[in-house]
């Protein structure tokens, strides 16, 4: 069994006691290229320079519109490839139609591919995955709509891989299984946890942040709410222009005052939020009502 998954794109499996085991959880090899960017599974090899493998897929004439040659069907999102033989899709989120559905839409949303485009560029993978939220070994309600999990979580189950996971609530569907809510409300609450799985990668990336300065000032402190005060000074504009496209999408229509009120879900503990509640004391309660009021229609 391989040890631990310690994702650094500086080691090299030539140092001593270096660390050999990267993408995917998988064996870099660099004495391909002179630095890791080949990295061998079980079937084939994979160059992560090009995206590509290196060798025709041994089940090629099983996906016969598909080039033997691509990762993962071309969406690393929501789809992986542990072994360089089978593609393997989130099996729970899409044996729910209503789910599927949704998801269909999510991921041709443009903001929501450019804030996992990290994802989609480096042919790395997200696992998006419906089921029952477990904390302190209760089942979690639906005040919670989804969660990101990283790849050092222990919940993550695909973790080992070094695959950040978002797990959508299965307490939000109804008694047939379906979403009972908003669905850009929901998709607004997805949009956000791609935000963390984002964050999540960047430091998995560069624990420094070297590489990542907008971010350095919220993520590099040791302090609850890092992530939510990036994304209340930061994101909350990429949260409105996706839920205004995701409407366009669907043929459905929302207020502005809609879109600022969702775009706070989840960041009512930030320095941001305080901020806007002591100067818009009315406004901010309209809004704390709206989000209410949206939470209320889900899991009927």
């Amino acid at each position: 069994m391989k040890p631990p998954l310690t994702y650094s794109p500086k080691s090299t499996s030539s140092n001593i006691g270096g660390y050999r085991y990267f993408f995917n959880g998988q064996e870099g090899d660099n004495e391909v290229f002179g630095e890791i960017a080949n990295f061998g599974y079980e079937f084939r090899q994979y160059d992560s320079r090009l995206g590509r493998w290196w060798s025709v897929d041994p089940k090629w004439n099983e996906y016969p519109s598909v080039s033997p040659f691509v990762f993962c069907n071309g969406n690393p999102v929501v789809l992986v490839d542990l072994e360089g033989k089978d593609v393997i899709p989130t099996s729970a989120l899409k044996a729910n139609q209503s789910v599927n559905t949704f998801f269909s839409k999510v991921e041709k949303n443009h903001v929501f591919r450019n804030v996992l485009k990290r994802f989609y560029s480096n042919q790395s993978n997200i696992y998006i995955h419906l089921g029952k939220l477990i904390e302190h070994g209760e089942v979690v309600g639906k005040h919670k709509v989804a969660q990101t999990q990283s790849a050092q979580n222990p919940k993550n189950p695909v973790g080992k891989y070094g695959i950040e996971r978002i797990v959508i609530n299965s307490a939000i569907l109804d008694k047939e299984g379906a979403i009972s809510g908003d669905l850009t409300f929901v998709f607004g609450v997805l949009l956000h946890e791609a935000f963390h799985a984002r964050m999540f990668d960047i430091r998995q990336d560069d624990p420094t942040f070297n590489n990542y300065p907008g971010y350095k000032d919220f993520l590099s402190r040791p302090q609850d709410g890092w992530h939510h005060n990036q994304m209340g000074s930061y994101n909350r504009r990429d949260l409105v222009k996706g839920m205004k496209e995701f409407d366009s999408q669907m043929g459905t229509t929302h207020s502005d005052e809609w879109y600022e009120a969702v775009s706070w879900g989840g960041l009512r503990e930030t320095t941001s939020w305080k901020r806007f509640e002591k100067n818009n004391p009315e406004k901010a309660q309209r809004y704390m009502e709206i989000i209410k009021n949206e939470m209320d229609k889900l899991g009927k």
